[in-house]
């Protein structure tokens, strides 16, 4: 198992802020950024980025990408799994319930 040191992860955040930042249309980048990462990575990259950048970086894809199935896909992958399988479970059973 190849373990990710905090310096990797440097590049790969600062990517993720500069295609944020970028005034063209940052969709396709962001999803290549977010969805080529391993699992280990992806839990490490949204703590680095609060370290880097002094911001969630689940709030800033609600932000930037928003409420849309895009945005809940980003904001999903920039979560930690556990935090992102409870987002699924209180998104799917939305509207579940009696009246």
């Amino acid at each position: 198992m190849m373990v990710e040191r905090a310096s990797s992860l440097k590049p790969v955040v600062s990517h993720i802020q500069y295609t944020i930042t970028t005034l063209c249309s940052y969709d396709r980048r962001l999803l290549i950024a977010m969805g080529s990462m391993t699992p280990e990575m992806r839990c490490k990259v949204p703590v680095k980025y609060k370290e880097m950048f002094g911001k969630q970086l689940k709030d800033v894809m609600k932000s930037e990408a928003g409420k849309r199935d895009f945005g809940t896909a980003l904001q999903l992958l920039s979560s930690p799994p556990d935090q992102a399988e409870c987002g699924m479970i209180h998104r799917a059973v939305g509207g579940l319930g009696t009246n």
